[in-house]
């Protein structure tokens, strides 16, 4: 069954992105508990990163396998591979140029209102009056 690297190399693959879901779950439950970013953010982003890049060269590999696959074949894998490549990098650079909240800032909103109550929420440019929830 498992006679080339491909198969074995694409089943790790495939068993990375199973533990993907854990390592957002428990990321998730340390941010919400502590409000930064830990060990399971970065394992998180760093591993998905790495297994869309080793994916991708299990794709070319599975080509090379194959051996039936024509130039222009192996061509237009490369281009896809490229335009998906670019895509992602832009919107790493926009996400990372854009910020989170007003210019940049994180603005938080205490979300412990309860009924008939008033809070003043100071912001940068201004301030937010949160009047009575219903």
């Amino acid at each position: 069954m498992y006679n080339e690297f491909h198969e074995w190399f694409g089943t790790f693959i495939v068993l990375g992105f199973c533990a993907q879901p854990i390592f957002g779950v428990i990321h998730h439950k340390q941010f919400v508990k502590t409000q930064k970013k830990g060990w399971a953010n970065k394992t998180h982003v760093w591993f998905g990163r790495a297994l869309l890049i080793l994916g991708i060269i299990n794709g070319g590999l599975g080509f090379q396998l194959a051996q039936n696959t024509s130039t222009n074949q192996n061509v237009i894998y490369v281009i896809v591979v490229m335009l998906i490549a670019l895509l992602y990098v832009g919107a790493l650079i926009r996400w990372s140029t854009k910020g989170s909240g007003r210019d940049g800032e994180i603005v938080t909103i205490n979300s412990n209102l309860t009924r008939g109550s008033e809070e003043e929420i100071a912001a940068k440019e201004g301030e937010i009056t949160v009047a009575e929830r219903r």
